[in-house]
């Protein structure tokens, strides 16, 4: 007894037919996979922190790589998990070991150039 057409596209994802061959499923291109959110996240956090100086960018960044670094898979981005590393060590650095009084002799000489800069156009 032949089943039509419908029929045969009804019980083909059957698991219990052995005569109905299943089509394989796509699998993921381990090139093409999307990059780590929480990843992404804590590099810009760790850029902001280190540009503006801002501590809690810093914390954030640190707090968003730790998370990442858990959730990581078999398939895991080394190289961008260094890159924000670096990122999140450089921010904490620049925000805590540089010394109060270069930080704002740095920003004075910042200052004074602009109102030079200001006063003398070009």
């Amino acid at each position: 007894m032949s089943l039509s057409i419908k029929a045969q596209a009804a019980i083909a994802g059957d698991p219990k037919r052995d005569d109905i061959y299943p089509m394989p499923k796509a699998q993921a291109d381990p090139e093409k996979q999307m990059p780590d959110v929480l990843l992404i996240i804590a590099m810009l956090a760790g850029m902001g922190s280190m540009l503006a100086k801002i501590k809690i960018l810093s914390w954030v960044a640190l707090i968003f790589l730790s998370s990442s670094v858990v959730n990581a898979g078999p398939a895991y981005d080394y190289k961008q998990l260094i890159q924000t590393l670096m990122f999140t060590l450089f921010g904490l650095g620049s925000n805590y070991f540089l010394p109060m009084y270069q930080r704002n002799k740095m920003i004075q000489e910042v200052h004074e150039t602009a109102a030079w800069l200001a006063a003398n156009p070009q």
